[in-house]
């Protein structure tokens, strides 16, 4: 089933990815329960974006203004579920994705693992200084959950 009603034709190469805007509250994402909150916030806007891809299109230029005028923001691009590993287009499979610009767009981005299963690649761009208190800060926050 397709989130449009209708068929993608197999030959089609391009964007079918749509807008999608989760909020919450920087104090309860820093509290114990902060992943849960955050993973409830982006499967609720999921959720929304199932029942109606297109749903609020009218806003998305005013949600995007509203969103880069902001600096407490984190932008991901990419998904997981859209099998790029899986792509061949006669020359063999990829060997790494990595999107693009992400370092001037400050998103961060997710794409499933090339060798196993269930795995996920999460790639960042920050100055040396924010990215090593970035790297201590993920690897004691997934310590905790062991």
């Amino acid at each position: 089933m397709t989130r449009l009603g209708y068929a993608v034709p197999d030959t089609y190469l391009g964007n079918c990815v749509s807008f999608g805007r989760s909020m919450a509250m920087g104090s309860e994402l820093m509290g114990e329960d902060g992943i849960v909150i955050a993973a409830k916030a982006i499967g609720d806007t999921v959720k929304k974006l199932n029942g109606a891809v297109l749903g609020g299109a009218e806003n998305w230029i005013s949600d995007w203004e509203e969103l880069f005028g902001s600096v407490l923001h984190v932008m991901v691009t990419g998904s997981p579920k859209l099998d790029l590993y899986g792509l061949d287009f006669g020359w063999g499979r990829p060997k790494k994705i990595e999107e693009i610009a992400i370092d001037r767009t400050h998103e961060v981005s997710l794409t499933e693992s090339r060798d196993g299963e269930g795995g996920m690649e999460v790639a960042l761009v920050l100055p040396r200084a924010k990215m090593d208190a970035f790297g201590s800060l993920f690897i004691k926050s997934f310590n905790g959950l062991e």
